[in-house]
């Protein structure tokens, strides 16, 4: 399980299926940075307001010097927005997205947060297997309904899911922390445009 202390900390990973073998790593955003996930967020389709604001806890995958992944943060006190979960496409379900979103759960339990929420419009199922739970947006924290995402970017046939960090224990260790085993589905991970899914090859 990555941790965090609130210092600069990067997670390590070997990436498989591919050519050849090579380290993903996870670390906090720079602020350098913040260009290239805005493109990668208008490539998978995914909203870029309010990412300046929140960019301070977000985190990065990177492979071989390129950024390739990122995961966002918007924090309101005891509670957090997940956020931008997104994989180049031409790096999706190579288990990137849930090692970024297991990544993103410790930060957010780091900073003092127990429950976390989302909007997404297809992968209900995929955040599942992290002990999130569908819920009404009117049961979404107040704070949180500050949130640009729930308030303009994401459609209100968006899904809402919450989890509530003591309940994520619940879940499977493996799947909602070391996730080796998950695989992202082709697409979106959340609110914004859905990318129709494909077979894999």
């Amino acid at each position: 399980m990555p941790s965090f202390d609130g210092l600069s900390v990067t997670a390590l990973y070997l990436l498989p299926g591919a050519e050849y073998r090579s380290m993903l790593s996870i670390r906090p955003s720079e602020r350098g940075d913040l260009r290239s996930v805005l493109n990668l967020l208008s490539l998978t389709g995914l909203p870029r307001s309010g990412v300046r604001s929140s960019f301070a806890n977000f985190l990065i995958a990177e492979q071989d010097g390129s950024l390739v992944g990122c995961v966002g943060l918007e924090l309101f006190g005891a509670s957090a927005m997940l956020r931008s979960v997104a994989v180049h496409p031409s790096l999706q379900r190579r288990g990137i997205g849930s090692k970024l979103v297991a990544a993103a759960i410790a930060l957010a339990e780091s900073k003092g947060v127990d429950r976390i929420f989302l909007l997404t419009q297809s992968q209900a199922d995929f955040f599942k297997r992290f002990g999130f739970r569908e819920v009404n947006r009117e049961e979404f924290d107040e704070p949180v309904r500050k949130s640009v995402l729930y308030s303009r970017s994401c459609p209100m046939s968006a899904t809402g899911m919450r989890l509530r960090i003591g309940e994520g224990s619940q879940a499977d260790p493996s799947q909602r922390y070391d996730s080796t085993n998950l695989s992202p589905p082709r697409g979106v991970l959340e609110c914004g445009r859905h990318t129709k899914r494909t077979p894999s090859s």
